[in-house]
C-alpha cells in the first residue's frame, strides 16, 4: 500500500509541474550548433528537475521547409540536454510531448526561434496546444491568443492573462492548462 500511495503521489507531483525548452541561443547563425534544454519546475530559469526519460513519447525539431528531426538526449543534474548544427533559414520548432504509462498525452513543450527570416510559423494540432501563426521577435510587442485562460513568466516577473500577452525582451514561457492538459510555449524576443 505504501508502494502503491507513493507512486501515486510521484506522478501527481510530476504532472503538477511545469516543463519548457530553452536553447543555448536565441537568435543562432547558420552552422552554428545549439544546445537545447528541457527543463523542469516552478520558476523560469530555474530548473529543477527534468521530465522522466520514460514518459517523453516525442523531442522532435520541426526545420523551416518542414522536415522532422528526432532529437536523441542525455540526462544531465535537472534537465535533459540534446544539441543540433542549424543549416537552414527560417523559423524552428522545437518540441517534446509527455505522456502518461497508458499513453495519454498530457504535456506539450514548444519553443519557437528563428535564422536570419522569418519564415510560416508549424504547429502541432493539439486542442489544447498554444500556436503562434504571425509574430515578429524583433518587433511585435503584444500577441493575441484565443480567449482562454493562460500564465506567463518571464525576466520581469510572472501573472495571468485571458488572451493578448505583452512581449518582454529576452525569455517568455506561456502556459496553458486545459482540462487536466498543459502546453507550454518559450521564444526569444529581442
Amino acid at each position: 500500500m505504501k508502494k502503491l500511495f507513493f507512486i501515486l503521489f510521484f506522478l501527481n507531483f510530476l504532472y503538477s509541474h511545469d516543463f519548457w525548452i530553452e536553447i543555448s541561443n536565441p537568435f543562432p547563425k547558420l552552422n552554428e550548433e545549439i544546445k537545447i534544454f528541457i527543463k523542469g519546475g516552478h520558476k523560469i530559469f530555474e530548473s529543477e528537475f527534468a521530465p522522466k526519460e520514460k514518459l517523453i513519447k516525442e523531442f522532435k525539431l520541426v526545420e523551416p521547409d518542414g522536415n522532422e528531426i528526432n532529437l536523441e538526449y542525455k540526462k544531465e543534474k535537472n534537465y535533459l540536454l540534446s544539441s543540433f548544427k542549424i543549416n537552414k533559414e527560417g523559423v524552428y520548432l522545437i518540441y517534446f510531448i509527455l505522456s502518461k504509462p497508458d499513453g495519454e498525452i498530457f504535456y506539450i513543450g514548444k519553443n519557437y526561434f528563428y535564422v536570419e527570416k522569418l519564415t510560416e510559423f508549424k504547429n502541432l494540432d493539439y486542442d489544447f496546444e498554444i500556436n503562434l501563426k504571425d509574430f515578429d521577435f524583433s518587433k511585435d510587442k503584444e500577441i493575441n491568443f484565443p480567449q482562454g485562460n493562460y500564465e506567463f513568466m518571464n525576466e520581469k516577473g510572472s501573472g495571468f492573462f485571458k488572451n493578448s500577452y505583452k512581449v518582454k525582451k529576452g525569455l517568455n514561457l506561456l502556459i496553458k492548462r486545459e482540462k487536466g492538459k498543459v502546453c507550454t510555449l518559450t521564444f526569444y524576443s529581442h
